[in-house]
């Protein structure tokens, strides 16, 4: 992950899961959403989905630097591209094959002239020297890359929207614990997979417990917090994530956001 100091509002899916043997390694879609016979072949190898990720963010770095018209050609030529992998099926080594696949097609899209670099491009004027968080985040937030797969989970199935992740820890060797601020003020505790494949609990605030506010905290609100110290977070492809901030900056947006 990386942080940046604008980016464009995200939307949280909602999260369907179920048990489902996974790759130690991590593509680019959710294995528990899993349904196609390539989704699958990728999902059970740690190699594959590794190539998967890798693509993934390369093709997004090169999306951002095209103009309009490079860009449709380039789309165009990524589906075809995703429809061939599939023809691996036949294959009479199909993982080998859909790796071969994998790299080339990798190699093909580095080799562009258009091609920007395997550093994450700038998104705007406002951008502070990108950084992995475990060098830049501070208290519990220096392991955000971990939480964050658990963090998704627990935001997508609350009943009421979440305004924020306190804090997060390890709870045993993979799960994740954490606690969130809901949109109306109150807390809840979450547990779940680090993976982001299993709900274990979901709870309001047991008030004989106290919240671990070692850091900042979270943000999860598409505009940026009116204080200096916000810093949002997107991944290596881009995607926003939220914005690092301080706690009395939470308290600042939640006055803010109550009813004139």
């Amino acid at each position: 992950m990386y942080l940046s100091r604008t980016f464009v509002p995200a939307l949280l899916a909602s999260v369907v899961f179920f048990t489902q043997p996974c790759a130690a390694a991590t593509p680019s879609f959710l294995c528990t959403k899993a349904s196609t016979w390539i989704e699958n072949t990728i999902c059970a190898s740690a190699r594959l989905s590794e190539l998967d990720l890798d693509l993934a963010m390369v093709y997004a770095r090169l999306l951002r630097g095209t103009d309009p018209g490079a860009k449709r050609s380039l789309e165009s030529d990524q589906r075809k591209w995703w429809g061939e992998r599939s023809q691996c099926q036949k294959n009479a080594d199909p993982p080998a094959c859909v790796e071969q696949s994998y790299t080339t097609r990798i190699g093909n899209l580095k080799a562009r002239p258009d091609y920007p670099g395997d550093v994450a491009p700038a998104m705007g004027p406002k951008i502070i020297q990108d950084a992995p968080i475990k060098e830049a985040g501070q208290g519990w937030a220096k392991n955000l890359s971990e939480y964050f797969k658990a963090i998704n989970l627990c935001v997508a199935s609350a009943r009421t929207p979440i305004q924020a992740v306190l804090s997060a820890w390890n709870e045993g060797r993979d799960m994740v614990a954490m606690w969130l601020r809901r949109q109306d003020g109150q807390n809840l505790r979450c547990t779940a997979a680090r993976n982001g494949n299993q709900l274990k609990s979901l709870v309001d605030w047991d008030v004989g417990e106290d919240i671990h506010t070692t850091g900042p905290v979270l943000y999860l609100g598409a505009k940026e917090p009116g204080c200096a110290s916000a810093a949002g977070v997107i991944d290596p492809i881009g995607t926003p994530l939220g914005w690092l901030i301080g706690t009395d900056c939470l308290s600042q947006e939640a006055k803010n956001a109550e009813p004139s």
